[in-house]
């Protein structure tokens, strides 16, 4: 996966196809976690969640490149979508 992200910001664009790519790879690494730790858990429910929360993302990243949203809101939205990513890393580098 690392080499994956390396190649994809080795420059200043990141392109659909890469988008493409970077999502299967993550479905595929979600999938190996829960044939290896089952489907009837907190993990099944949190690759769940990510899918929708990658969905919806997209959707809004989608809208805002169609001008779909202020100056002052394209810049709340990306604000709380980078704040989110935050608490993400914050919260796992907690419980290394």
């Amino acid at each position: 996966m690392q080499e994956l992200l390396e190649r994809i910001y080795a420059d200043t664009a990141v392109s659909p196809v890469e988008i493409v790519e970077l999502r299967n790879a993550t479905d595929d690494a979600g999938e190996r976690l829960l044939e290896e730790e089952g489907r009837e858990s907190v993990l099944d429910a949190l690759t769940k969640s990510f899918d929708v929360t990658n969905q919806l993302v997209q959707e809004v990243a989608l809208r805002l490149k169609e001008d779909g949203y202020s100056d002052t809101g394209a810049a709340m939205v990306r604000s709380l979508i980078e704040s989110h990513i935050a608490l993400l890393k914050a919260t796992l580098r907690a419980f290394e």
